[in-house]
């Protein structure tokens, strides 16, 4: 079984520079799902989203909803400021979220 495991973690933690294309951490998010994520064999991927990472991947799945509920398994939110309310998440996402898999060992 494929598994990938994905950190979405602020840009100011990491120091990273802007890449080409990626204007905000919601950009990249979306960047890195197109062009690597998505294109991954791995069959369950999980998201582990700190503080600003929670609203990329929310704006992930308003943009990619359908890909992301086929390839996600489970997303960790740690100390996200996320807001599935102003961020205009549709009906199927906030239930998608509130009811995503959790991880156990």
């Amino acid at each position: 079984m494929n598994r990938l495991l994905i950190f979405l973690i602020p840009w100011k933690d990491l120091n990273m520079l802007l890449m080409k294309e990626n204007g905000s951490p919601e950009e990249h998010a979306i960047y890195v799902w197109d062009h690597f994520i998505a294109q991954a064999a791995a069959e369950n991927v999980f998201f582990v989203a700190h503080s600003y990472g929670g609203l990329a991947f929310v704006e992930l799945m308003i943009q990619r909803e359908a890909d992301v509920k086929n390839k996600v398994t489970a997303v960790a939110l740690t100390d996200s400021v996320h807001n599935v309310w102003h961020q205009e998440a549709g009906k199927t996402i906030r239930e998608w979220m509130r009811e995503a898999p959790t991880v156990t060992s």
